[in-house]
């Protein structure tokens, strides 16, 4: 991307930020359009690509990511993701809070019909019989 440093992009920067999320248990980093997702307890709430992490944000908790001068996660130029921000070097820096905001962006609300890792719903309920039918 242009006007950014490149950063490292190999297994070994996953296997960081895996061991900085440590607070939280098992987290896996899944393949996913040339990144990685970020799972814990089979939700996603995080991405890595191009040597940079990102969590899930909403109106809530966006500002303290802008306020620390995080940019929205931008696949390719022009195509910004406003719901996923960069993770601040000094959080990723310190197992503790990069564990808390990840905790915090993993507990946001997610949208109505979304589902888990692996097909099961993201939410509790799952559609009654009879009601699959498009409207």
């Amino acid at each position: 991307m242009e006007g950014r440093a490149r950063r490292r992009t190999d297994d070994s920067f996953t296997v960081y930020v895996i061991d900085q999320l440590r607070g939280l248990g098992t987290v896996d980093a899944r393949s996913m359009f040339g990144g990685k997702g970020l799972y814990w307890k089979d939700l996603i709430f995080g991405l890595i690509d191009e040597g940079r992490v990102y969590f899930r944000v909403t109106e809530a908790t966006v500002a303290r990511y802008r306020a620390a001068g995080s940019a929205p996660f931008e696949p390719w130029p022009g195509h910004v993701m406003k719901g996923y921000f960069e993770v601040p070097a000094h959080v990723l820096e310190d197992p503790d809070e990069a564990s808390a905001w990840a905790r915090e962006a993993w507990s946001l609300p997610r949208a109505k019909g979304r589902r888990r890792a692996g097909g099961s719903p993201a939410r509790s309920g799952r559609r009654k019989p009879g009601n699959d039918r498009e409207k």
